[in-house]
């Protein structure tokens, strides 16, 4: 059964809930990272996995729900992600974060 076809929702309210946010509604602001939000963000030790949680961290934060992405649709949001936390790390470089205790 597709989200689609729920009686509950039309179309445009199930997109409005759970499409990912619009360029318009998410702004630098918002994938800034409290301390805590940042400690766990160098928990990780995949980097693909760590900008994964801060972009979902971001929209939860916008939509108070999950929602559904893939990393084309978040160009923007990853470069920022990348730029604001991860600069040291190249493009080509491996996909790993060590983490040193």
């Amino acid at each position: 059964m597709t989200p689609h076809s729920t009686a509950l929702l039309t179309k445009d309210e199930y997109q409005a809930l759970y499409a990912s946010p619009s360029p318009s509604q998410v702004s630098a602001a918002t994938l800034i990272l409290s301390k805590q939000e940042e400690a766990v963000l160098r928990r990780f030790r995949r980097l693909d996995s760590a900008v994964y949680y801060a972009i979902s961290l971001a929209f939860f934060k916008l939509k108070q729900t999950l929602v559904k992405f893939t990393y084309q649709d978040v160009t923007a949001e990853r470069q920022f992600i990348m730029q604001h936390y991860f600069r040291s790390k190249s493009r080509s470089g491996p996909n790993l974060l060590f983490v040193v205790h």
